[in-house]
């Protein structure tokens, strides 16, 4: 069984959180930061192709799917130095390619935001099923 992309939600200035829902035939990919603000703090999700351009991904078979926890180089200046990535394989055309989605949040230390990543998608006809939420 192939997951294959049927959709893509993008949220922005939502009440609760930013974020990507990545629909497929036989599931979704849940990837979101949450977007209230409580100081000075900036946090940001962005795809490795912007907002426009992710929904090209549409039509394409998820091939394998990850997530890791990194750490920033020292050019912020800042408390926080860990961000998110999620790694996306997919194969469009017979071409594999890879979309990354980076979450982070820039901050003193007290003002987190939670961050909940979660799919549910079969990938080389085994179901794939992982879900964390972390504070940035």
């Amino acid at each position: 069984m192939k997951s294959i992309v049927q959709s893509i939600d993008i949220f922005r200035n939502n009440t609760k959180f930013d974020g990507y829902t990545i629909r497929t035939n036989n599931g979704s990919i849940n990837i979101k930061i949450g977007s209230d603000k409580l100081c000075c703090e900036e946090w940001y999700i962005f795809a490795s192709k912007n907002d426009d351009k992710i929904t090209n991904i549409i039509g394409a078979e998820i091939i394998d799917i990850s997530y890791k926890k990194y750490q920033f180089n020292n050019f912020l200046d800042t408390d926080s130095k860990y961000g998110i990535k999620v790694n996306i394989k997919y194969k469009l055309n017979n071409m594999k390619k890879k979309l990354y989605i980076y979450m982070y949040n820039i901050h003193n230390g007290f003002y987190s935001h939670e961050c909940i990543i979660n799919w549910n998608i079969y990938i080389n006809n085994k179901l794939n099923s992982f879900s964390i939420i972390e504070n940035l």
